[in-house]
């Protein structure tokens, strides 16, 4: 017999899906007037703007594609809005509609930056507006839903980890079930028999012919110039401050400690076999055997945590075939050690979060609801004594890697102690009923603070190592005064013009404004300009601001809208054709130091090398080709599983997870006032992408009063 449906249950969401499908399928870009005329004749006035709006809508040759879209859409909406006690949406809540109504936002000002350039799609008159409304309210309409389907899911999912466990103990597997061991049974049982030795090894293989076919190293334009500082050579970057001794070219524009990494092994090899593509291939020989290092112990962090060997299986899955981690292990970057540290750095302060709490008997989060959370009926739990508050201890071997990842975050990447700092507080507040607990967060921010401000303050200066250029810390006042300049030079007096021209080349500011990129600008910077010059240059800024926020906004939003919209934009800046190109350069300009005079850095030049070359670039290509696989090469994705699992985590409160976040959420912080945007360098979001993956697994931790000593 089949099932009778109210009104609500088929008219409602029908209706939204025929919305989120307009919606998708509007073309902001729209039709022009010769378009319409030949559609509709001569209009004017509202009907002209009506007109505009319905040739943005899909034309008859997308009809099918949008009905169909719309058909797949119905069942989920029904979940979600066909009842009026769904649980689905409960399962979102407000935060839900708070989190999609950005993520519309960032489609609809994201499409509009990522094609023209400006929110002319947005801003530019009545039709723009209306159809960007229901470009907006489709992409509200579908985020909601799956978030809340997403949070729903997630509910089910622990829920049913916590019953598996539960009756784990009472209930083992039926013989004949037993014997059923397929692959993914055998993998995830050697998963938990080698929690470390299986990743790694794992890795090892997958990503083997990455280091091959990339011998000796990927570079980069930085790689050049930290090499030219550590032997002392000319180069852009010294050129442009002021140093405090002459004879020593090493500044702290990137982290001395990377240089000195980098410097050291090209010496080694220079000593050891007389060619710098050894030294070369042996620091990128290191950095894949530091990721795969931490990676591997992460995911051996996370069975400790409770965490199911399907979900850490999924884990290493997804960062052994993404191609982004394997590429960037072998490019000679900062960003790349740095990951990896910070990785181990915050999953060892969530494992420290989880052991005191659980040592505590203070279960986190449980699944569901927290507004229809009910206590279950249980027999009273058998009395024993509970831990004494000093009593808890962090295995030795615990407290040395966090001691050391702490210090390796702090000194691997500039400006970085802040995230230390904010994800030792965080962990701090969540285990401060755990005297014990307390002193290892404190001791590692206290070591961190205490290195960093010696070397800094002391040790640097102490060896004529120069800070890095004011200039690195407004990148955002110069893009957009650059942008002020370019699109509205007529406002621009004289006296302004002396007053920009102070602290920056005003005569070429608006030839060389890069809307994705303040490097050009930032490179005219006056590194003699005074206290006094660049305040009157901010007020001046503020003053603009005051006159043209439109402009300002938009330069700021064409400088990072990548970091939260996949745009067409995208590039993929690392390659072998590239890192051939930069060991060959011989120019010194704004950009980049040439390193050919100096040495001969050149790419592998065996069958073996050219063949996985050529593969594993084929390999990146086919991901960057495929709809959804592409996404796994660009940031947005990561930082939107960032800001999900921050609402998820905050509602369900899963304590553990909090430190991750805190650290994660720094680094996206520091990257927004950087140079450039996402859809250029994917480096700069590629720690929380690094981090993603693991966010993830920790929503699946479990509570368990008797931690494991490991």
């Amino acid at each position: 017999m089949s099932k009778k449906y109210s009104a609500r249950e088929l008219l409602l969401p029908g209706a939204l899906a025929a919305l989120c499908a307009l919606g998708v399928f509007t073309d902001l870009a729209g039709a022009s007037s010769q378009e319409i005329r030949s559609l509709f004749g001569s209009v004017h006035g509202a009907a002209y703007v009506v007109a505009k709006v319905l040739c943005s809508l899909p034309s008859r040759d997308e009809a099918l594609v949008t009905v169909l879209f719309a058909a797949l859409l119905f069942a989920p909406l029904r979940a979600v809005h066909g009842v009026s006690d769904s649980s689905a949406r409960r399962a979102g809540g407000r935060a839900a509609w708070v989190v999609a109504a950005l993520f519309a936002a960032a489609m609809l000002f994201g499409r509009s930056f990522d094609e023209v350039g400006s929110s002319a799609y947005v801003t530019g008159g009545i039709a723009e507006a209306l159809r960007s409304a229901i470009f907006f309210l489709g992409w509200l309409v579908l985020a909601h839903a799956g978030i809340c389907l997403l949070f729903s899911w997630l509910d089910c999912a622990r829920g049913s980890v916590a019953a598996a466990r539960g009756s784990a103990v009472s209930a083992p597997p039926a013989p004949a079930q037993a014997g059923r061991r397929g692959i993914c049974a055998r993998a995830r049982a050697a998963l938990d028999r080698h929690p470390f030795a299986v990743p790694a090894a794992v890795l090892a293989v997958a990503w083997l012919p990455v280091l091959i076919g990339y011998a000796p190293a990927l570079f980069m334009w930085d790689t050049n110039t930290q090499i030219l500082q550590w032997f002392g050579l000319p180069n852009h970057i010294s050129e442009s401050v002021e140093l405090i001794d002459p004879a020593v070219l090493l500044t702290q524009h990137h982290p001395p400690l990377h240089t000195a990494m980098v410097g050291l092994c090209v010496q080694a090899g220079m000593a050891l076999f007389g060619n710098e593509n050894a030294g070369i291939f042996l620091y990128a020989l290191l950095q894949w055997a530091l990721d795969i290092a931490a990676i591997a112990w992460a995911l051996r962090l996370l069975a400790l945590m409770g965490v199911r060997s399907r979900v850490r299986l999924v884990v290493l899955a997804f960062i052994a075939l993404v191609p982004a981690f394997s590429n960037y292990s072998v490019i000679v970057t900062k960003d790349v050690p740095f990951a990896a540290v910070l990785l181990v750095f915050a999953m060892e302060l969530a494992y420290l979060v989880w052991r005191a709490r659980s040592r505590a008997g203070q279960p986190d989060g449980q699944p569901g609801n927290p507004a229809d959370a009910r206590p279950a009926p249980a027999s009273p739990p058998a009395r024993r004594a509970a831990p004494s508050p000093s009593s808890f201890a962090l295995p030795p071997h615990h407290v040395t890697l966090l001691l050391l990842s702490a210090l390796g975050t702090a000194l691997l990447r500039s400006g970085m102690l802040v995230t230390v700092a904010l994800a030792c507080l965080v962990a701090l507040v969540l285990v401060r009923r755990q005297l014990g607990a307390r002193r290892y967060p404190a001791v590692a921010l206290l070591v961190a603070v205490l290195v960093s401000l010696a070397l800094s303050n002391v040790v640097y200066p102490a060896l004529g190592i120069s800070p890095s250029s004011k200039r690195e810390v407004l990148s955002i006042p110069f893009q957009q005064v650059a942008r002020f300049m370019r699109d509205h030079p007529g406002s621009v007096s004289a006296e302004e013009f002396r007053t920009v021209d102070a602290v920056l080349d005003a005569n070429e500011l608006a030839a060389i404004y890069t809307p994705s990129k303040s490097d050009p600008v930032k490179a005219t910077f006056r590194e003699d300009a005074t206290p006094e010059d660049l305040a009157r240059f901010m007020r001046l800024w503020a003053q603009w601001f005051a006159e043209e926020p439109g402009c300002f906004l938009e330069a700021l939003a064409e400088n990072y809208y990548g970091y939260f919209y996949a745009g067409r934009a995208m590039v993929w800046s690392y390659t072998p054709a590239s890192s051939a190109e930069v060991m060959a350069s011989t120019e010194v300009d704004w950009f980049s130091s040439g390193i050919a005079p100096y040495f001969d850095f050149a790419p592998a030049e065996n069958p073996v090398s050219r063949v996985l070359s050529g593969a594993c670039e084929g390999y990146r290509l086919l991901f960057q080709s495929i709809p959804f696989t592409t996404l796994t090469m660009q940031a947005a994705l990561y930082d939107w599983v960032l800001a999900l699992a921050t609402v998820y985590a905050a509602t369900r409160r899963v304590r553990p997870l909090a430190p991750v976040l805190a650290a994660a959420w720094v680094v996206l912080a520091v990257a927004l006032v950087g140079p450039c945007n996402a859809t250029t360098y994917f480096r700069y979001a590629y720690p929380v992408a690094f981090l993603a993956p693991f966010m993830c697994a920790l929503l699946f931790t479990r509570s368990n009063k008797e931690a494991i000593d490991a």
